[in-house]
C-alpha cells in the first residue's frame, strides 16, 4: 500500500523548533550570513535586501506576471513588455536609457519566466539611485511607440527561430503544452507566431495596468546598499503604484491540471531525438519540495560529451550511458508556486527510444526500492554545496531573495534551509517518491526522429506496479 503525503505549504512558515533541534549539527558559518531585511510599503509593495560588503550593489523589481497569466488572445504579451521597456520612456529615450547605463558602467537587463518578469541592474553603490529611477521609468513609463512594436515584432520573430533550433527548448515547451492543457502553464513564454504579429499598443498597456500592482512587486537588492536608502528610492519609485487593477480588470485565480498525454514533434534533419517524460509534482512552497530537489541530485545527470565518465553513483545515468545508449540524460525539477514537473530530458538516436525510456520511467518507479542511505547523504552534500555556491554574488543573491518572497512570502535564511535538508530521512524519500511517481498520471514530449516513441499506453504500463 502507497504511503498517503499530506502535502503542506509548510515552507511558508519558520520552523524554529527544527532549527533548535539542529542548530548544534549546523557549520557556524551559516549564522554569520547578513539578515534579510523586510519593509512593506504602504501600498503594499514589499522590499528586501541584504547588506554586503565593497563599493557594488545590485537591486531587481520582480512581478507576478508572465505567460501563465495569459490568455489565448494575448499569450507572449509579458515577453513582448521586456523587449519594449529599454525602447524609450516619457522622459528617456531609447539612446538616453543606453547611454545613462553606460555612462555608470551598470549593467541592466530583463527576463520573462511563466509566473515572473524581472528587471534588475547591477552598478555602483554611489549610482542606485539612478539604477533604481531607471528601473522604475521603463516599467511605469514606457511609451510603446508604434513603431518600436513593429520593430521589436522582427527582433521577437527572430528570436523564435533560435528558440526553434535549441531541441531542449522546444521538448520543454512541448511537454509543458501537453502536460497542462487547457492551463496557463501550457503557454510559451514568447507565444504563438499569429499573436507576435497581431500584439498592439493597447494589449501591453492592458497588461500592465492589471498585473503591475503594488501587492505583485518585490523590490530585492544585495550588495553594499542600505536598506533603509533602498526603502526610500522604492517608496519614491513605486509607492504610487496602486493595489488594485487601474483598468478595473480582475485578475483569475491560478489554475493547474495535469494530463496524462504524449505529444511529438517529428524532424528527421536532427541525428538524435530529444524527449522528456515527467510526472506532477508538488509546487515551491510545499515542505516535500525539498525532498524532491534531493531526489534530483540522487538522479543526477551525464553527458556523453563532457569529461565525466560513465560510473557515477546515478543508477538512471549508469544505465543510460551503457551501451551508448543516451547522449544525454539529466533529471529535472521544473518547479512552480503549486505544481511542478519532474522527471527526466534525455537524446539519443532514434532506435534506442524505447530502452532509454524503460531505464527512465523505471529509475523514477522504482526508486523507493533502490535508494540507499548513502545515496541520501552524497545528494545532501549536492544540494547544499549549490545553495551555497548561489549565494556569493550579489546578483545571485537579489534573485534568490525576490524568487523566495514570491513563492514563500519570506526568505529561508541559509540555516533553515540546511535544517530542512538535514531532516529529510530515508523513508521520507521512499514516501514520497512512492506517491509521486508509482501509478502516476505520466506526461511526455519529443522531438526530432521519434518514430519509435512508444505510445502513451505503454508508459502507462510501466509505471505501473
Amino acid at each position: 500500500m502507497l504511503s498517503r503525503i499530506i502535502h503542506n505549504p509548510r515552507l511558508l512558515v519558520p520552523s524554529r523548533n527544527l532549527l533548535r533541534a539542529f542548530s548544534s549539527s549546523l557549520p557556524s558559518y551559516l549564522f554569520n550570513v547578513p539578515a534579510t531585511e523586510v519593509t512593506t510599503l504602504p501600498n503594499g509593495v514589499r522590499v528586501l535586501s541584504q547588506g554586503g560588503y565593497g563599493k557594488t550593489c545590485s537591486v531587481g523589481v520582480f512581478i507576478d506576471a508572465g505567460s501563465r497569466y495569459e490568455n489565448d488572445a494575448n499569450n507572449g504579451v509579458a515577453h513582448f513588455l521586456e523587449h519594449l521597456a529599454f525602447k524609450g520612456t516619457e522622459r528617456r529615450n531609447r539612446v538616453d536609457i543606453e547611454k545613462e547605463v553606460e555612462d555608470m558602467g551598470a549593467h541592466l537587463n530583463a527576463y520573462t519566466s511563466r509566473e515572473q518578469t524581472v528587471y534588475y541592474s547591477r552598478c555602483f553603490t554611489k549610482d542606485i539611485g539612478r539604477a533604481m529611477d531607471i528601473l522604475g521609468d521603463i516599467l511605469l513609463h514606457s511609451r510603446y511607440d508604434p513603431s518600436a512594436i513593429n520593430s521589436e515584432r522582427h527582433t521577437i520573430l527572430l528570436e523564435m527561430e533560435d528558440v526553434f533550433t535549441n531541441k531542449y527548448e522546444v521538448v520543454f515547451d512541448l511537454l509543458h503544452a501537453t502536460a497542462y492543457q487547457g492551463c496557463g502553464l501550457g503557454y510559451t513564454i514568447l507565444g504563438p507566431e499569429r499573436n507576435i504579429r497581431s500584439i498592439q499598443r493597447n494589449d501591453l498597456v492592458d497588461y500592465v495596468q492589471t498585473h503591475y500592482i503594488a501587492p505583485r512587486v518585490v523590490i530585492a537588492g544585495a550588495g553594499a546598499l542600505s536598506h533603509d536608502h533602498l526603502v526610500a528610492m522604492a517608496d519614491r519609485t513605486f509607492g504610487h503604484l496602486p493595489r488594485i487593477p487601474s483598468n478595473g480588470a480582475s485578475i483569475p485565480p491560478l489554475s493547474k491540471r495535469f494530463t496524462s498525454s504524449l505529444t511529438v514533434q517529428k524532424d528527421a534533419a536532427y541525428p538524435h531525438a530529444a524527449l522528456a517524460v515527467a510526472f506532477e509534482s508538488v509546487g515551491w512552497a510545499d515542505e516535500n519540495a525539498i525532498v524532491m530537489m534531493l531526489i534530483q541530485k540522487m538522479l543526477g545527470e551525464w553527458d556523453r560529451l563532457s569529461g565525466a565518465g560513465p560510473n557515477g553513483a546515478s543508477r538512471l545515468c549508469t544505465q543510460a550511458a551503457a551501451g551508448n545508449t543516451a547522449q544525454v540524460v539529466s533529471c529535472f525539477d521544473t518547479c512552480y508556486k503549486d505544481t511542478s514537473l519532474f522527471g527526466v530530458y534525455c537524446e539519443c538516436t532514434q532506435e534506442n527510444i524505447p530502452r532509454l525510456m524503460e531505464i527512465s520511467v523505471e529509475a523514477l518507479r522504482d526508486l523507493r526500492e533502490y535508494v540507499t542511505q548513502e545515496d541520501l547523504d552524497r545528494a545532501k552534500n549536492k544540494l547544499k554545496n549549490t545553495l551555497l555556491m548561489d549565494l556569493y554574488a550579489s546578483h545571485n543573491i537579489v534573485e534568490d531573495i525576490g524568487r523566495q518572497a514570491q513563492m514563500y512570502g519570506r526568505r529561508l535564511t541559509p540555516a533553515e534551509i540546511f535544517t530542512r535538508v538535514d531532516a529529510v530521512d530515508l523513508q521520507t524519500v521512499k514516501d514520497v517518491a512512492s506517491a509521486t511517481f508509482v501509478n502516476k498520471p505520466i506526461a511526455v514530449a519529443g522531438y526530432g526522429p521519434v518514430d519509435t516513441l512508444p505510445p502513451i499506453e505503454w508508459f502507462r504500463e510501466k509505471d505501473q506496479i
